[in-house]
């Protein structure tokens, strides 16, 4: 399967194929259904992604639907971001992040 950024991760399987493939910095959306914050983020990513497109890559990750992820990576809020770069973890956001926030969180990560 083909993903494209902001798409649903259905599977650690396939954090796993982005993980690996995927060179940059990668963002991962840790979030619940029907979560307002979790709602709100994703807003912003998908508002930066028109501005930032070509630097960043990032999916959503519905930690009630892949429930071994949380255990996995430690995650204990949501909404939590997850940054990769080249397949390492680098950073971890837990809550909810203004845009200026994430935007200062991406270039911050972007220089890793």
């Amino acid at each position: 399967m083909n993903f494209k950024t902001g798409d649903l991760l259905l599977s650690e399987t396939d954090f796993s194929k982005i993980i690996r493939n995927q060179k940059g910095l990668v963002i991962i959306l840790c979030s619940a259904e029907d979560n307002a914050c979790s709602f709100l983020l994703e807003s912003s990513l998908r508002e930066l992604q028109r501005e930032i497109a070509q630097q960043i890559s990032w999916y959503i990750i519905n930690l009630e639907t892949v429930k071994t992820f949380a255990e996995t990576y430690s995650v204990k809020d949501i909404p939590t971001l997850l940054y990769f770069n080249n397949g390492r973890l680098i950073d971890v956001s837990a809550g909810l992040l203004s845009k200026n926030e994430l935007i200062l969180k991406i270039q911050k990560n972007l220089g890793q």
